[in-house]
């Protein structure tokens, strides 16, 4: 009888969880800040979020209609007229046809409209939280400076948009869930904290991608780097260096700003390469090339590295070699040379620095 019990209030338990865990994931949907309720949940087709036309449409101002014959919506305030055809990826905004990504559905008994359609045709600001699952929705906004959304207290409070910024705000800084697009090849989109990345979140940077955790502005715990070429990175972060990362041939990622630096090990072939690429480059720098003596490219005191970076929207990979040479000086004593050449793996070409 025990046992029958234990096992009754165990499925109890699970029961409970599954019902709270649908509850989270349920979508919500607020105009100026009010909650919506719904009959039917709204939900998510392609990546278009779908609601139940009555309500949406009746928080927005807008009357409700149903041409029978046709199977059309029709909404209707002041002069603006949307009609909805069911099924059809075709919509009319007064005399204009405009298409949608997803038709109007049924779902249990109820129409289902793309809400952000819906919104727009108002000019109604719609922002998506993913972090809350809420699609929030302005009817009543300020517009001034450039900034368009809510205002308390003087401030930027709630959500609102700027020029390269959409999200939330807190006193006039970046704070909740946002997007900022910094430049057209790089944006960072999550959670932030006063002003700064701080939390989940994705940053894009000429085609290459992050995501992972963020603590005032850098990359602080578990991350994946997605290199433009498809390199994986991943581990735990420390101040925008991959201090702990999973994969054995990466030695160390640093990240500074708007520049990407990643370090490989090296085969043997490539490190043959890499020297004799370097070698060639540093005679070009000595007063008596004639007199150059090299080691052997696996002597102790070289170090090779493959270094991948990110500047100025152009990736530039090459090779670090740091090695020493045996050569006569300007006097004409021989002297031991030591020296860090950076061969870029397409020319041959190096950088050559020489101590």
């Amino acid at each position: 009888m025990k046992k029958v019990i234990s096992i009754l209030a165990a499925l109890i338990m699970l029961s409970s969880m599954v019902l709270v865990s649908n509850a989270e994931e349920q979508l919500r949907v607020t105009v100026d800040g009010n909650l919506l309720e719904f009959d039917v949940p709204p939900t998510i087709v392609k990546g278009r979020t779908l609601v139940p036309v009555r309500v949406i449409f009746e928080n927005l101002g807008l009357t409700v209609e149903w041409d029978k014959e046709t199977k059309t919506l029709i909404g209707e305030k002041n002069a603006l007229k949307i009609q909805l055809p069911v099924g059809a990826k075709i919509a009319k905004r007064n005399d204009e046809e405009v298409k949608l990504d997803v038709a109007s559905v049924i779902i249990k008994g109820r129409t289902m409209v793309p809400v952000r359609f819906i919104a727009e045709s108002l000019d109604a600001l719609v922002f998506w939280n993913p972090v809350d699952r809420e699609i929030a929705i302005l009817k009543n906004y300020e517009y001034t400076d450039g900034y368009k959304g809510q205002i308390r207290d003087g401030k930027k409070n709630g959500y609102g948009m700027t020029n390269n910024y959409t999200g939330q705000w807190k006193d006039g800084k970046y704070e909740g869930y946002g997007t900022m697009k910094y430049v057209d090849d790089i944006t960072y989109s999550g959670q932030w904290k006063n002003h700064s990345h701080h939390g989940q979140g994705t940053y894009i940077s000429y085609g290459e991608k992050y995501k992972g955790e963020w603590k005032g502005g850098r990359r602080n715990g578990y991350g994946v780097l997605i290199d433009k070429e498809g390199n994986k990175f991943s581990g735990q972060w420390s101040d925008d260096k991959l201090s702990k990362p999973e994969q054995d041939n990466v030695t160390s990622v640093v990240i500074e700003s708007f520049e990407t630096f990643i370090t490989y090990s090296m085969n043997e072939d490539q490190k043959k390469v890499a020297w004799e690429n370097a070698k060639k480059n540093v005679l070009e720098k000595l007063e008596s090339p004639s007199t150059a003596k090299f080691p052997d490219a696996t002597n102790e005191y070289l170090a090779f590295e493959r270094h991948r970076i990110f500047e100025k929207g152009k990736l530039r990979d090459y090779y670090a070699v740091k090695g020493y040479v045996d050569a006569q000086n300007y006097f004409g004593a021989i002297v031991r040379f030591t020296f860090t050449a950076h061969v870029d793996t397409i020319t041959s070409n190096a950088t050559v620095t020489i101590d």
